[in-house]
């Protein structure tokens, strides 16, 4: 009686059951993960994205369908904090765009968009010091130099080749993550780096930072 009782006050579950549970999501996540397709499967973009403005509200099954890269939307690999100010990079006027969405481990986050538009050349940054501090914002005209430096940086990552996430080759308890999102034309890639200690992807991120005014920032 006292066992019967107990089970209906509401007893946590016997722990063979919630081990079970996990395994059953942990194996669903890993399904999940598993059809994520390479970026190289993603890169086009549809001519008409419905999702343009924003997900559909309510309908979960389709942003994780997009995350998943099932659906191919530029929104498919969101950052940790999200600028709400930024738009979906299909709707960013210009050729070539590229973002870095960068977040540090104790509370220094920013957003950096630089776009090639015809004749003009354009950044845009927000920077946050700490978790709650006001935006630090930045705008201003670039160079054809300072393209070609983006460039050069870009092209030494292999940045249009690298996949979805790209992880440390050595361990790091903190540190930093990169989210950089590009879109020439028609065509997106993303790519996650987290702490990324091959050097011409810290580069890149350094070229970035450097010409959105930051060139003090430690990375």
């Amino acid at each position: 009686m006292r066992e019967t009782g107990q089970a209906a006050a509401g007893n946590p579950q016997p722990i063979e059951e919630r081990a079970e549970a996990l395994a059953r999501t942990v194996d669903h996540l890993k399904e999940r993960f598993a059809r994520r397709p390479a970026a190289a499967e993603c890169n086009p973009l549809p001519a008409n994205c419905p999702f343009t403005k924003r997900l559909p509200k309510g309908r979960e099954y389709i942003a994780a369908a997009i995350e998943d890269g099932v659906i191919p939307c530029c929104r498919m690999e969101p950052p940790l904090w999200h600028d709400v100010s930024e738009p979906p990079l299909c709707r960013v006027e210009g050729e070539e765009v590229f973002r870095f969405h960068y977040r540090h481990a104790f509370g220094a986050h920013a957003t950096i968009r630089i776009g090639k538009r015809r004749d003009e050349i354009i950044v845009d940054r927000s920077y946050h010091p700490d978790t709650f501090d006001e935006a630090e914002r930045f705008t201003a005209l670039l160079t054809d130099a300072d393209w070609d430096q983006l460039q050069g940086a870009v092209a030494a990552a292999d940045f249009w080749s690298l996949p979805r996430y790209v992880r440390p080759r050595l361990l790091c308890l903190d540190g930093y993550e990169l989210l950089v999102e590009a879109r020439r034309g028609g065509r997106f890639r993303v790519s996650r780096f987290n702490n990324p200690d091959v050097h011409e992807h810290w580069r890149l991120a350094r070229t970035a930072f450097d010409l959105a005014g930051l060139p003090d920032m430690r990375l």
